[in-house]
């Protein structure tokens, strides 16, 4: 939504959401308080609409297998000049090909690296993470702790680790904190293993935690 709103075309592909569930996220960034959409939709949908015309556009597909995904990203490359991919989540991709659990991720990764790769796009593929992380004393993220396969390790360029204090089990003196744990960088050295981030639950914003 970010990258949309500085002008670059973007596609969200998603197995979790739906459309409408998405739509409620870019309205929320707008007006946070439920009561004011539901009494003046019309208007705030205008200006919504106002907004967004002269910024990049912000395209949504439900996929379900790694080939969905594979080809929308040509589609929306090619025919929408998309420059960034968002893949919500990997795990929940199926393969065609492939039945047990490791196999079908290790494929899912390899193929959507294929796909950045052979489009020229930036792929933002999300992860779920082992429950170990939860158990230990101090937050703390290792490459291992993608859920399922080593080979997402091994095929992401950059990996980025979150952890939201607000999501409870942990210590809540801080609720809006949300923090951004960077593991591996392949192309450069990591500069910050850290990055505190402000969450602003209500509006679904992220801020300088500084």
């Amino acid at each position: 939504i970010h990258q949309a709103d500085l002008g670059v075309n973007c596609l969200m592909l998603n197995a979790e959401m739906s459309a409408y569930e998405i739509g409620r996220r870019l309205i929320m960034h707008s007006f946070p308080n439920e009561s004011d959409w539901n009494d003046n939709r019309s208007d705030m949908l205008d200006w919504i609409k106002s907004q967004w015309s002269s910024k990049g556009k912000l395209y949504y597909r439900p996929v379900g297998t790694i080939e969905d995904v594979e080809n929308h990203i040509h589609n929306y490359v090619q025919k929408r000049g998309v420059q960034i991919v968002a893949v919500d989540y990997l795990q929940l991709l199926r393969s065609s090909t492939t039945n047990g659990r490791y196999e079908t991720v290790t494929e899912i990764s390899q193929r959507i690296k294929g796909a950045a790769r052979d489009n020229d796009v930036a792929i933002l593929a999300l992860c779920q993470v082992s429950r170990e992380v939860e158990r230990r004393e101090n937050i703390s993220f290792q490459g291992s702790d993608l859920r399922e396969s080593g080979q997402l390790e091994q095929d992401a360029d950059l990996i980025m680790f979150a952890w939201y204090y607000g999501r409870g089990g942990t210590d809540t003196a801080d609720p809006d904190r949300y923090d951004l744990f960077l593991a591996k960088r392949r192309n450069g050295p990591i500069r910050n293993e850290r990055v505190s981030l402000t969450f602003n639950s209500q509006r679904q914003w992220f801020h300088d935690g500084a």
